[in-house]
């Protein structure tokens, strides 16, 4: 069964931003569908579709990384052990000088090649979602700052509000002076109009 982003971050209990970084994060360890799809120009063609195995390694990527793990360890922890494979029998060199070259054969260069080939994809990739999530973390600190600003003229605005009820408020004060003053006038004073 496949799950929308939606669907995965409600089953693993985790906000859908949460879901993305992981979905970069660990990309290598979940199916092609877990991935974002793009096009030859750079444009994403396809929402992600996450399965039941790619929830199975997530749910196991919130278990170690609550555990306290960086993304680094959960990804060795998640990648199986790497078996070393039995040497290749050599066929018997019919001169020395051959013996010599096949001594000097470039299949263990090719695999230290290949595999500095793999770190440095595997680095670039996780370059590439560090480069993300700082992307992700200007938006929102564009975001945050757009909030601020709303919030200090939400401020201003009472700031004002206060003012203007201050001076309402002895106004209504000075007029009910006056009217004690009038009210505690004797009658006859109030009568004729005196002071």
């Amino acid at each position: 069964m496949q799950y929308r982003p939606q669907e995965a971050a409600q089953r693993l209990g985790i906000a859908s931003s949460t879901l993305r970084l992981w979905s970069s994060q660990f990309a290598n360890e979940l199916s092609n569908s877990a991935r974002k799809v793009a096009s030859r120009d750079g444009e994403p063609i396809a929402q992600r579709r996450y399965t039941d195995e790619d929830l199975r390694v997530l749910a196991q990527v919130k278990e170690l990384l609550a555990q306290g793990l960086t993304y680094e360890e959960v990804k060795r922890r998640l990648r199986p052990p790497v078996v070393e494979r039995a040497p290749r029998e050599r066929p018997v060199a019919a001169h020395p000088r051959q013996e010599v070259l096949d001594r000097n054969e470039t299949a263990p260069a090719a695999a230290f090649s290949e595999e500095v080939q793999l770190s440095i994809a595997g680095l670039k990739e996780a370059l590439a979602a560090k480069d993300k999530t700082i992307a992700a973390l200007k938006e929102s600190l564009g975001f945050l700052d757009v909030y601020l600003h709303a919030l200090k003229e939400e401020r201003d605005d009472a700031k004002e509000q206060i003012r203007q009820t201050s001076h309402l408020l002895e106004e209504q004060r000075a007029l009910v002076r006056e009217l004690e003053r009038q009210l505690t006038k004797p009658w006859w004073r109030r009568l004729a109009g005196l002071p």
